[in-house]
């Protein structure tokens, strides 16, 4: 099927042991279970800038995550290399609309990236609704460690890497 999310990824990304890694793991599985219930979505995958996926929940056995969250990594630099010229350094949310199945993106914190699948079970207006709920509770849940990098703009070597 492919990898999966692992603790260890969660691990990097939780703030300077502040919270333990399978707490905030637990507590970021359950914020996404609930959400996918409450919003009627299809599922959602969380991801970091790098292309690795965190944790993901609903109805997406037929994708691999890694793989997943990598597109979604490499279609997100894109975007901001659309954006760039216009002003803008960060994409903070993005919206497919593929027919039968749409997409919307939200930037958690810089670094960290929410992915939402949904179809005509939900509709922009509540996925959006439940998504800006969720984006501030796992942006208290994902802090950033002042040694890590995060925050700082996607290099043309990481772009590249996404690809390689």
């Amino acid at each position: 099927m492919g990898s999966s999310p692992t603790s260890s990824t969660i691990e990097r990304a939780v703030d300077g042991g502040l919270v333990s890694s399978e707490h905030a793991q637990l507590q970021i599985q359950e914020a996404l279970d609930a959400f996918v219930r409450e919003s009627h979505a299809v599922g959602i995958q969380l991801c970091e800038r790098s292309g690795a996926s965190l944790a993901l929940s609903g109805d997406l056995f037929r994708v691999d995550p890694g793989r997943f969250a990598a597109s979604l990594a490499g279609l997100l630099a894109s975007a901001q290399g659309v954006m760039r010229p216009l002003g803008r350094d960060q994409v903070e949310s993005l919206h497919i609309d593929a027919g039968e199945v749409k997409l919307l993106t939200a930037l958690v914190k810089p670094g960290f990236t929410l992915v939402v699948v949904f179809d005509a079970r939900s509709s922009l207006g509540v996925v959006r609704w439940r998504l800006a709920s969720l984006v501030g509770r796992l942006g208290g849940l994902l802090g950033v460690n002042e040694h890590q990098r995060i925050g700082s703009p996607i290099t043309d070597e990481e772009i590249e890497n996404l690809f390689s």
